[in-house]
């Protein structure tokens, strides 16, 4: 008896029902097969030269693809095909961006690989970035454009390399969780284009930003544009303004009246 309870300890132990040991174990094996897949998937987009992840894919004209740094710097003292030892009649580098990756969610996983990649340009990052299709309510994609976005500050992205227009459409779908970068975009647009149009995006974005307002304010005096200029002040002090200064404010508001120093006690 007592051999066989023995024998059913044993089998027990060694049991994949023994959460302990088979959770442990069924963890390591999950992460050593998605390792496994993630080398042999991103093999054939390492460059044969360096055997590192392409980061500039470029074909020359026998047909193989390299990363595009790696190439040329190749072709500075040989004029051959790394793998096919062919003569190559010229240099001429054809650019593929990813065009041959299988989907677009796989894109978004290449580019955020180069993100990690410090050395990688994110300026160029955000240009591919522009070149794929995002599906809605994705919160990878999200993460990854507030984490590059954090990079204007340090300098690594200059927004003047990049069509702001086709940015702001790119992340239209996404305006309530990229409010704070679409301020950003839309002040480097008032920066460039000096319209009061871009002013007046970035405060509906975020009326609460007293600087703004007030740079709003100054802005529509500047331009003599008195009527939006009582809308705006009357909207943002109504509730602060007693009777009778309202009631001015709104006499000169619709008298049209050109007001260039208004002083209310507030």
């Amino acid at each position: 008896m007592s051999q066989q309870n023995n024998n059913s300890l044993s089998s027990t132990s060694s049991s994949p029902l023994n959460t302990s040991s088979s959770s442990s174990f069924n963890k390591d094996n999950i992460e050593k097969q998605i390792e496994e897949w993630k080398n042999k998937y991103l093999n054939k987009y390492n460059c044969p030269i360096s055997q590192q992840l392409m980061i500039d894919p470029v074909t020359i004209e026998t047909g193989q693809t390299y990363d595009r740094k790696t190439i040329e710097e190749w072709l500075k003292s040989k004029n051959t095909c790394p793998i096919t030892r062919a003569t190559l009649k010229n240099n001429n580098l054809i650019e593929k961006l990813f065009n041959n990756l299988e989907s677009d969610e796989f894109k978004l996983d290449i580019l955020i690989i180069l993100f990690n990649k410090s050395n990688y340009n994110r300026n160029n990052l955000l240009k591919k970035l522009l070149n794929i299709n995002i599906n809605e309510n994705n919160n990878k994609f999200i993460t990854f454009f507030k984490n590059l976005f954090k990079e204007i500050n340090l300098n690594e992205i200059d927004l003047n390399e990049i069509d702001l227009n086709e940015l702001i459409e790119f992340i239209s779908d996404y305006k309530n969780d990229l409010q704070n970068e679409l301020i950003i975009i839309y002040k480097e647009l008032y920066k460039k284009n000096n319209e009061i149009k871009y002013l007046e995006i970035i405060y509906d974005l975020n009326n609460e930003n007293k600087e703004i307002e007030q740079q709003l304010l100054n802005e529509y005096l500047k331009l003599n544009l008195m009527d939006k200029y009582f809308n705006l002040f009357i909207k943002t002090n109504e509730n602060k303004l007693d009777s009778f200064n309202l009631m001015l404010l709104k006499c000169l508001q619709n008298q049209n009246k050109e007001i260039i120093n208004l002083q209310l006690k507030i």
